[in-house]
């Protein structure tokens, strides 16, 4: 009896060791740094479809302006997980989904005697919310990818 006791505390205590050491191993590792970049990317992308989201009026597109350059500027910032070449694909995506709308209320703009003040339901502004949308759910999905890892 005694001896069962001190195996069973010698297995319990081996699997502790073996569970914090396995924990240690990822929240130092590779699929840390994966996460930490796809979390960051998803704040800014779910900041990217909110600005989208606000545009209802014509004057609206100035400041949508405004910030889609401030967010292309932060977003350009990111730092890429190194061995990872996925990352540097989900960069490159945001940037191309947060140019080709910010091109979009460009050209919107120029074409100023085309559009009513309200212009939330124009299919240019309805593309717009789903590419940033899409974008979205495509660091959402990548998210899960990594977390299956």
């Amino acid at each position: 009896m005694k001896h069962s006791n001190v195996i069973m505390f010698l297995i319990l205590l081996l699997l502790s060791v073996s569970l914090i050491n396995g924990c240690d191993g990822i929240s130092h590792g590779q699929q840390r740094r994966k996460f930490e970049f796809l979390y960051k990317t998803n704040n800014f992308a779910a900041v990217f479809t909110e600005y989208t989201n606000d545009i209802v009026n014509f004057s609206d597109l100035q400041l949508y302006e405004t910030r889609m350059n401030r967010l292309y500027s932060d977003v350009n910032k990111f730092e890429t997980v190194k061995g990872w070449t996925k990352s540097d694909a989900i960069k490159e995506d945001f940037l191309n989904s947060i140019d080709k709308n910010l091109n979009a209320a460009r050209s919107m703009q120029m074409k100023q005697s085309l559009y009513r003040e309200f212009i939330k339901d124009e299919h240019e502004v309805i593309v717009m919310r789903e590419t940033a949308e899409d974008f979205l759910n495509n660091v959402e999905n990548e998210i899960t990818v990594v977390g299956k890892e």
